[in-house]
This record gives structure tokens, sequence and C-alpha cells, in this order.
């Protein structure tokens, strides 16, 4: 099951083919259909994997509840068991580390991923990336990966 809870992107990183490059604005679907939505979802369909395809999630503390939410119906129904999401926030990586808490403490991940733009800072600065470094990323990884298992997956993305 792949799910979108936003759409945009309000970076304009000069490689990306996922935004253009455009810092286009990011626009939500309304929480209570998501809520409508995975009632159904979970209720009906029983999808073993749920993904999410936002190109930022974590971007808002509202993904956080909505993860929060997703980690409910586990509980009740037993679905979905697995999790993952393809595009982590770049910025308000303290929200996409409770997601990955949450995801982690209700059994529904194997791995962590680390994602870096290249390993030298000027780069990311040249090229408009706004991120964490991937040092910061590995340590906050680490203390997840320590409390509730699992690998750390490290991303680089594209050499420029």
């Amino acid at each position: 099951m792949s799910y979108e809870t936003s759409r945009g992107c309000p970076f304009g990183c000069t490689y990306c083919e996922w935004g253009g490059g455009i810092n286009s604005k990011v626009s939500f679907k309304p929480t209570e259909y998501i809520y409508e939505d995975y009632d159904f979802i979970f209720r009906e369909l029983k999808p073993h994997f749920f993904n999410f395809i936002d190109a930022n999630l974590g971007i808002s503390a509202r993904d956080v509840d909505l993860v929060e939410k997703l980690c409910e119906h586990k509980v009740a129904t037993g679905y979905p068991e697995s999790v993952y999401y393809f595009g982590p926030s770049k910025v308000k990586k303290e929200n996409v580390y409770k997601i990955d808490r949450l995801i982690a403490k209700h059994g529904m991940t194997v791995d962590y991923k680390i994602s870096a733009q290249d390993l030298e800072s000027v780069v990311n600065k040249n090229i408009d990336r706004t991120d964490d470094a991937w040092e910061s990323q590995l340590e906050e990884y680490k203390k997840i990966r320590d409390e509730y298992g699992g690998k750390l997956r490290f991303e680089l993305i594209m050499g420029l």
C-alpha cells in the first residue's frame, strides 16, 4: 500500500527530480480524511506493507500524529506489519526521529536510513541542500537501534 499525506517540496535542491528544484508549496491532505482512510485501509484492505510516499514526511509535527494513529491501528488490527517512507524531511529531523521511534517501537521496521547528498558540507551548501549532517543522523539512529534493534542503512544519494 502506498499512501501520500502531502504533496510538494519547499526546497530547491539543484539536482532534484522530485520537486524539480522549484521550491513548490507543500499542500497537506486534511487530517480527518487521512484518519478516515486509515479506518478503511486497516479494516478492509489489511495491508502488510504501508509506504508513505510524501517528499518530506516529518516536515510537520502533524506527521508524527499521523504515525501515532497508524500505530494505534497496528495495535488494534495487527496491520500494517511494515512501514517505510521514501522521503524523510530534510529539516525538522526531531519529527523524523520521533516517527522512526514509533515505527520501531511497534515492530514495523528493520532499518533506519541515514541520508547524505555528499560527505562534504560545502557540496550541500553549493547545491542548496538543507539537511542534518550525516554524523548527527548516525548518532541519533544508533540510539534508536540500540533501543529497538534493527540495522542502519546509509544512503549516499548521488555523488556530485
